[in-house]
């Protein structure tokens, strides 16, 4: 394979690198024993992973000793107070938001040094988990975070601070869900199925992935515009980025290289080839590295986290540009290449409206800008009064309005999504519905969040905030990662034909659900969290 060019020129370069291999042995030879290298690979870092949380463990547990005794604070000696003084959203494994400021933060604290004469005001005995010297403990610091308890406990954390937005977690939980049904969908195919108007939750699930653009940047613009306000409008761009890529790209890097090069071991039947990766997996992993697989190459099978998108800043303006130029772009190409207004219904036509429109970031990007919005209104509408009378029916033309938009966008295409395709939508209805109806249910999204956060969400606001949430919450982001290995484990191990039915379907969505929240508690304690801690411990030594 050519790379880089190197093929084309005439200047012999100082060093090449190759494999020397007997002529029998063709490329495909070669590219199967190099994958059989990274296979061993792939199993030495599960290996070194398993070992350091195994590590970290125990050191925590043997820490949890010393932590039972006390002694006496020694002002000489630099301790570090925890305090419990974190901003409203500052922890990122519920909120997904960035620690744009490199604040010194711990398990969900601000870590801040007292002066002498505060802490001289702290009683002169007090556990020795309240305080952390500063010196001598970096290679301590770095195993506790591998620590399996330590990492657990973060994520069974219930604990819900002042200004959040709590309405999210139960949202993210129940969208998360949907995803998983709609990944479901070896029954979309089944006309006894297909042609019911109930079905139309499973085939439109795709306006789940809407929800998680909504609330990232919702989550985006409202913990960075708070931060901004406590800092006298400071923004650091690069530790922005590089939060945002560090938290995402480790996790994102090892599932995709599990799935590539392990998923093969883990089945066997007469379809499980389909279901393991191909040439293109192996020839354009590094599209995923670089999130841009979604436009480069656009074709096969895509992985691409939906909380990595978009990061954008300024003006309300700006944010009316944008959403301006998506939808004339989107209409331009439905319009253009005729495409149907639902992903379903192009699938049905055998159009590829997924590498024309459904992944493309500029098609996309009008949910994301409407969560903006909101987390700009949030932040800056803090408090919403009125009258009783005036309260009352602003809350109930929201709701109206919410509900309304939310099942047109839903059922609206229901005749055109059958197999049967009595009544389908015309050239202009596909146009309009393709490029408004996203728009329309992250504005039905907003309301939700809007309403719950002022108090006008009523039992809504009190089953998307209770508390059982949260910790599924922050398994969002590893549950969506690992949910399709699932899947296809599952569809690539049957040996007989299946005849789908409700029943079926239902348990086959419970099975998968559970497993795929199970591989997402290993990897989030194995992997993720981790991760997040040992920026938190860089960050803080740095300081």
């Amino acid at each position: 394979m050519d790379c880089f060019g190197l093929g084309r020129t005439s200047v012999v370069p100082s060093s090449l690198f190759g494999i020397c291999a007997p002529s029998e042995c063709s490329e495909q030879d070669l590219s199967t024993r190099l994958g059989e290298s990274i296979r061993v690979l792939d199993l030495a870092l599960c290996a070194v992973i398993l070992s350091l949380c195994l590590v970290g463990t125990i050191a925590d547990v043997l820490l949890s000793f010393t932590r039972s005794s006390t002694r006496p604070v020694d002002k000489s000696n630099e301790y570090l107070p925890v305090t419990n003084d974190s901003m409203e959203i500052d922890d990122t494994r519920e909120a997904n938001a960035p620690n744009i400021l490199g604040s010194n933060k711990q398990n969900g604290c601000r870590r801040t040094r007292d002066k002498p004469e505060t802490t001289s005001l702290i009683s002169r005995s007090l556990p020795v988990d309240h305080f952390q010297p500063r010196r001598g403990r970096t290679l301590l610091d770095f195993f506790l975070c591998f620590s399996l308890i330590k990492n657990t406990s973060s994520i069974m954390d219930t604990e819900v601070r002042p200004g959040s937005i709590t309405s999210i977690h139960g949202m993210r939980v129940l969208s998360m869900w949907w995803v998983v049904l709609g990944h479901c969908d070896e029954v979309v195919t089944v006309p006894t199925f297909v042609n019911r108007f109930t079905a139309e939750a499973v085939v439109n699930a795709t306006l789940s992935v809407d929800t998680f653009f909504v609330l990232s940047g919702l989550l985006v613009a409202y913990v960075s515009l708070r931060r901004m306000e406590k800092s006298n409008g400071k923004l650091p761009i690069f530790q922005f980025y590089f939060h945002r890529i560090y938290r995402l790209t480790p996790t994102y890097m090892f599932v995709l290289l599990f799935y590539a090069k392990l998923l093969g071991f883990f089945s066997e039947g007469p379809l499980w080839f389909k279901y393991q990766t191909n040439e293109e997996c192996d020839k354009h992993w590094w599209t995923n590295l670089l999130y841009i697989n979604n436009i480069y190459p656009g074709k096969d099978e895509r992985w691409f986290s939906h909380i990595h998108r978009f990061r954008l800043k300024g003006l309300l303006t700006i944010v009316g540009f944008l959403m301006c130029s998506s939808f004339i772009s989107t209409a331009a190409i439905y319009s253009h290449y005729d495409v149907r207004g639902t992903p379903f219904s192009s699938l049905l036509s055998g159009e590829d409206a997924s590498n024309l429109v459904y992944v493309k970031p500029y098609c996309r990007i009008a949910p994301y800008l409407v969560g903006l919005t909101l987390g700009y209104l949030l932040q800056h509408k803090r408090e919403f009064k009125g009258s009783k009378m005036r309260m009352y029916l602003f809350s109930v033309t929201g709701w109206c309005v919410a509900v309304a938009l939310a099942v047109t966008t839903l059922y609206g295409p229901e005749k055109d999504d059958r197999l049967l395709k009595r009544h389908p939508f015309t050239h202009a209805g596909d146009v309009i519905y393709g490029t408004f109806g996203r728009f329309a249910w992250s504005l039905a999204t907003a309301w939700v969040i809007f309403a719950c956060h002022h108090g006008l969400g009523g039992f809504v606001k009190k089953i998307l905030s209770a508390r059982f949430w949260i910790p599924l919450s922050r398994l969002t982001y590893c549950t969506y990662l690992v949910h399709i290995i699932a899947i296809n484990t599952l569809s690539g191990s049957f040996k007989t034909m299946i005849t789908y039915n409700d029943i079926h379907m239902a348990f086959i969505f419970a099975g998968v659900l559970v497993i795929a929240y199970a591989a997402a508690f290993i990897v989030s304690v194995c992997v993720e969290f981790p991760i997040m801690e040992l920026e938190n411990l860089i960050f803080t030594k740095r300081n």
